[in-house]
């Protein structure tokens, strides 16, 4: 994977406000890669609503992990047991499987 979202990216900052209020560094890869992909997915909607005139989001809840069974994780699980991710910063780790799914998407 060669693909990093900047650091002022708008997924980018919502993902890492995600983990900030959790031990991330404790948890499974499995579960990061699913908090990940939910970010991803609220901000498909949100891009969505944003080019229907007149629409509105509302109010969000709290990001809730995809399910497990998500077969997007996959990669991303792979990627965190590849790489010493617990070492790195939410932004750097946030980019980078942003980045990944930028990747996949395309």
């Amino acid at each position: 994977m060669t693909a990093n979202r900047p650091h002022d990216d708008p997924v980018v900052a919502a993902l890492c406000l995600t983990l900030e209020r959790y031990p991330w560094r404790g948890f499974t890869p499995h579960l990061l890669a699913r908090l990940a992909l939910a970010q991803w997915d609220r901000h498909a909607v949100q891009r969505l609503l944003a080019a229907v005139p007149g629409s509105s989001p509302g109010t969000w809840r709290e990001v809730e992990p995809v399910p497990a069974d998500d077969p997007r994780a996959e990669a991303l699980v792979a990627f965190l047991t590849a790489h010493r991710w617990t070492q790195l910063t939410a932004s750097t780790v946030c980019r980078r499987l942003l980045g990944l799914l930028d990747d996949t998407a395309g």
